[in-house]
């Protein structure tokens, strides 16, 4: 008894260290510019549809969708100076802040039912997946957008934005170096995600996940 017992206990160590050394299935590795990252993969379960012209009364309660946002909507129209200056990662004067939102809400007031007839009235964006990047360069989220209801579509875009203190800020890295890893960590990490997905080799939490 004793002998099953301890053959039982090393097959059970056994079977937790395999398990403990193998990788998450929604996690691989990636070489950016020569910096070691660790990547986590996210999908959607759902469509999470963004408005580009956005309606006041449901604006979004995510941090992360609205920093998202902040650079796909109008949604600057209803944020405070602070709240912009906290997303954004830098102090701008009033007139900048000002011409800022002006700009982006007559630029999205062609999406709106109300405009009128262009290539983008009707224009929505899908969030579909994402991709949390950790490295010593700091913990990124590279994310994906499609367009839906437009005349033309135009297929998908891609963006970024850096963990800070715990707040997701757009913009991107100061230095040359840091712009050049930014670029290639989005350009790179959709189509890695991808090339793994469809080998069977990787799969991606829900996207949800992240919103809380």
């Amino acid at each position: 008894m004793k002998s099953i017992t301890l053959a039982c206990f090393s097959c059970f160590t056994s079977l937790i260290f395999q398990a403990s050394a193998e990788p998450a299935k929604n996690e691989f590795p990636m070489v950016i510019e020569g910096v070691k990252c660790s990547v986590k993969a996210y999908r959607a379960t759902a469509p999470i549809v963004l408005e580009p012209l956005v309606d006041k009364n449901s604006f979004p309660k995510s941090q992360i969708i609205i920093a998202i946002m902040l650079s796909n909507s109008d949604i600057s129209s209803y944020m405070t100076d602070e709240e912009l200056f906290k997303i954004t990662g830098v102090k701008l004067d009033k007139e900048a802040v000002e011409k800022g939102r002006a700009g982006m809400k007559k630029m999205y007031e062609a999406t709106g039912p109300a405009a009128a007839d262009n290539p983008w009235k009707g224009m929505k964006y899908v969030l579909e997946n994402g991709f949390v990047v950790e490295s010593e360069k700091g913990k990124f989220l590279v994310y994906q957008l499609s367009t839906l209801g437009m005349k033309d579509t135009t297929g998908k875009s891609y963006g970024s934005i850096k963990n800070v203190a715990g707040t997701w800020v757009i913009g991107g890295e100061k230095d040359e170096d840091g712009k050049k890893f930014q670029g290639t960590m989005v350009q790179h990490v959709p189509a890695e995600f991808s090339k793994l997905h469809q080998a069977s080799s990787i799969e991606a939490l829900p996207f949800e996940d992240l919103l809380k």
